[in-house]
């Protein structure tokens, strides 16, 4: 609407994409829209809420999402991985043999730090993981491949006020969700490469070189 008044003020017209602004904002493109009588207050003017004209009416809809504001941070100690990374959608790489990650962290978002970590490693990295965090940040584990007795940063973890989760492989109900999850929303698992069972040998020392980025997946024959 352009203005406040009766049904002639509604207009059926392009408006500008939308742009997200803040990291907890997300797009979704309607399918279906309700009208309620909140619409109707409003094109009116009976709320006492003044609104910046043009308005687009409605509170009340469903849809896909099509953009999240989350950015995504990524490392790795290969630039070929990490160019594929961003291929995939990741917003920014750091090669932790190349740079510091947390330096790199506190830059990108202007000493803020991140609001979750997803650490597999463990070991020296924990600590770093810590100091990425923002105040109330999130740090979820779910493996210790560089050691299992990490060095705690107890006095981030106070001051900051931090939370720190556990994730294994989780229960048949938990895993039926996320199928349905993927389902719904077409998220494809990342398969790097395939290997015969017989080449086991061969797919196990191809992890061991650190060269996967996804899954090694070992094919039985029919």
């Amino acid at each position: 609407m352009h203005g406040y008044g009766g049904v002639e003020q509604l207009f059926f017209e392009d408006a500008d994409e939308p742009k997200l602004s803040e990291p907890d904002e997300v797009i979704v493109k309607l399918k279906a829209a309700s009208i309620n009588h909140i619409d109707i207050w409003n094109r009116m003017g009976a709320t006492g809420i003044n609104v910046p004209m043009p308005h687009i009416l409605g509170a009340d809809g469903a849809g896909i999402v099509v953009e999240v504001g989350a950015r995504v941070i990524v490392t790795s100690g290969s630039d070929e991985k990490l160019a594929r990374a961003k291929n995939l959608g990741a917003d920014h790489g750091v090669n932790h043999f190349k740079d510091e990650f947390t330096k790199v962290v506190n830059e990108l978002t202007e000493d803020r730090g991140v609001d979750v970590v997803l650490d597999c490693v463990g070991g020296e990295v924990w600590r770093k993981s810590l100091a990425s965090l923002a105040r109330g940040g999130r740090l979820v584990t779910c493996g210790a491949t560089a050691g299992g007795q990490p060095i705690d940063d107890i006095a981030a973890i106070v001051s900051k006020q931090l939370n720190i989760y556990g994730s294994t492989l989780g229960s048949r109900d938990e895993f039926r969700e996320l199928i349905s999850f993927m389902n719904a929303t077409k998220i494809k698992p990342i398969i790097d490469s395939v290997f015969p069972l017989k080449d086991a040998a061969s797919a196990q020392r191809y992890v061991e070189e650190a060269k996967q980025l996804g899954k090694v997946v070992l094919q039985m024959r029919d």
